[in-house]
């Protein structure tokens, strides 16, 4: 496969229209060098022919979505055992209580198993969420350097604002719930 500018450009001018400066374009071109690059031809007999690329996955989603999995199990279980308790009724207050129950260690463990190990996932996600991850690291207020620990504290940073504010959604839902 070999990379020829002129034709990528005049293919990009007719696919995205709206990139009218040289950066955009140059921007996009990058992305596109990279594929190029990152493809390999895989020939396993004389008979096939197959072409792998090695494309981005963004696993965040997946890994937010697991995380609030496990943050709203533990609301549930706080939950059912707040209105076990015999007289006891779902309020405003005992919302509080139940959010209060959960407590940061458990914020904290769900946060913690969302964070990717594996250099190329962190690597990928870095890739594809720079500016989400970089703005959660500094909403923290925890340093200076995003890539600390190879970029995995401000990727649970970012896990653990979305989870934040999972629970506050729950809580509002649970609310709503009460006043209908």
């Amino acid at each position: 496969m070999t990379y020829n500018r002129e034709e990528h450009l005049k293919a990009l001018a007719e696919l995205y229209p709206e990139l009218k400066t040289e950066t955009d374009k140059t921007e996009i071109e990058r992305l596109l060098q990279r594929v190029a690059r990152d493809a390999s031809f895989i020939l396993p007999d004389e008979s096939q022919h197959c072409l792998s690329f090695n494309i981005f996955f963004d696993a965040l989603p997946l890994r937010i979505e697991s995380a609030k999995e496990e943050l709203l199990n533990r609301l549930q279980e706080e939950k059912e055992a707040y209105l076990a308790i015999e007289g006891n009724e779902l309020d405003h207050a005992a919302l509080v209580g139940i959010l209060e129950a959960v407590s940061d260690e458990d914020l904290h463990a769900a946060t913690d198993s969302a964070v990717p190990v594996y250099s190329r996932e962190i690597d990928e996600i870095w890739f594809l969420h720079v500016n989400e991850l970089e703005e959660a690291y500094e909403n923290s207020g925890i340093g200076d350097n995003p890539r600390e620990n190879n970029g995995m504290t401000a990727i649970y940073c970012y896990i653990e604002e979305a989870l934040q504010e999972y629970a506050s959604e729950w809580r509002q839902s649970q609310l709503d719930k009460l006043e209908s």
